[in-house]
């Protein structure tokens, strides 16, 4: 019989998405696929295969535009972290991809390491001097924060991950998670058209409940989780001005598509947005 991988509960009932299988706890409210990849798999999937764009010229410019749009959700989430952890402190972020958030966080005063499997994006931070390990063993550093910027749902255990996280973070660390919104009505209403429903990439859903519930039995106290858009206006006209910049400089276009999809997770990509201590 199936268990619960949050909560060990094995009153697990299934549903599909399209023709995807899930299953759903009615204890924590999880939801994960039927099937979830084996981890060695997994890992070699993501150190290979998996990139968010790729290092063609045309996807370079992309790529720039990309950390270029970013940037006030960054300084929005130093913010935050400053709130409880001033530096000098030490930012893990687990699924750092190209490291944007910490090549702007070090610029604060933070020291600062990534998390990443991608060999593609292990070749960007290497090229801007951000140490980028496989797994947080790895780093001699010990973290007062870690970030997990939409990475716990690719995890094959999040609870076996966020507990790691709990044994490497020092004395009352803080964690700052954001996870696509399982719960809200653009899921509820697209299915598995969400733009966030990947289950190539997402192994597990999470709802408000099951988030709180996560974070409370891996040992952290969270100061909340919340329902909230992927960006915010700011974001969306920095993404404008991006867009606009290196297409006019770069002698590149962009394809209606790569224009409207911004404006299209805006809309529909709802997320959640947790930060909790460790106690």
């Amino acid at each position: 019989m199936q268990h619960c991988r949050i909560c060990d509960s094995a009153s697990l009932f299934s549903f599909q998405r399209g023709n995807i299988p899930l299953l759903r706890c009615s204890q924590c409210d999880t939801v994960q696929l039927a099937t979830i990849p084996d981890e060695h798999e997994l890992l070699q999937y993501y150190a290979d295969e998996y990139e968010l764009l790729d290092q063609s010229n045309k996807e370079l410019t992309t790529t720039e535009i990309r950390r270029w749009s970013r940037l006030p959700e960054q300084l929005s989430l130093i913010h935050d972290i400053k709130k409880r952890k001033s530096p000098p402190a030490v930012i893990a972020d687990i699924g750092c991809d190209r490291g944007y958030f910490l090549d702007e966080a070090r610029r604060y005063g933070y020291t600062v390491f990534g998390i990443e499997p991608s060999n593609h994006a292990q070749k960007y931070t290497n090229a801007i001097n951000i140490p980028v390990f496989s797994s947080l063993q790895e780093s001699s550093l010990r973290p007062d924060i870690v970030v997990m910027w939409h990475s716990l749902e690719h995890t094959t255990n999040p609870l076996s991950t966020l507990q790691e996280i709990h044994s490497h973070l020092t004395d009352e660390g803080i964690i700052a998670i954001r996870v696509p919104d399982f719960g809200c009505v653009w899921s509820r209403l697209l299915q598995q058209h969400w733009v966030w429903f990947q289950p190539q990439n997402h192994n597990f859903h999470f709802s408000r409940t099951s988030l709180n519930f996560l974070l409370t039995k891996a040992g952290f106290h969270p100061y909340f989780v919340r329902s909230q858009r992927p960006n915010s206006f700011i974001t969306m006209r920095s993404t404008r001005i991006a867009q606009s910049t290196f297409t006019r400089y770069t002698g590149t276009s962009l394809t209606a598509k790569e224009y409207l999809s911004p404006w299209y997770q805006f809309l529909t990509g709802i997320e959640l947005f947790a930060i909790a201590k460790k106690i």
